[in-house]
């Protein structure tokens, strides 16, 4: 019995012994695991070539937009400042008008005559 007793004891050490390296083993696979989490949400150069692409493609994409609004500003310049000079050509046909039609009023009204004076019947 004395040897079961032995055999029973040797059999509770090995497995507090297998216990012990099997925590071990799980706090290094438990330190892995965290370095390697820290180590995955770390930018790779892979990350860095990403974002610049996406940058370069914004940048670009934004470039574009401003050289069309550019062109398209530069291909109405001209109708406005063709609207202009109708606008001041209409103004100053108007002014002219206008003038004209004073002078044809001015010549219209008769003279202010005496009414005591006869008209001259040779004029």
């Amino acid at each position: 019995m004395e040897e079961l007793l032995d055999l029973a004891d040797q059999r509770t050490k090995s497995l507090a012994a297998i216990r012990q390296n099997i925590e071990a083993v799980k706090a290094n696979v438990s330190q892995a695991m965290q370095g390697n989490e820290q180590q995955a949400n770390l930018p790779t150069e892979s990350d860095h070539a990403v974002a610049f692409v996406e940058f370069v493609k914004k940048d670009a994409f934004q470039k574009g937009v401003s050289q069309g609004y550019s062109n398209a500003c530069k291909d109405l310049l001209p109708v406005l400042e063709g609207l202009v000079n109708s606008v001041a050509q209409e103004e100053e046909e108007l002014e002219i008008l206008k003038q004209q039609s004073q002078e044809i009023q001015e010549d219209e009204q008769p003279v202010e005559t005496d009414e005591s004076e006869e008209p001259d019947p040779l004029v």
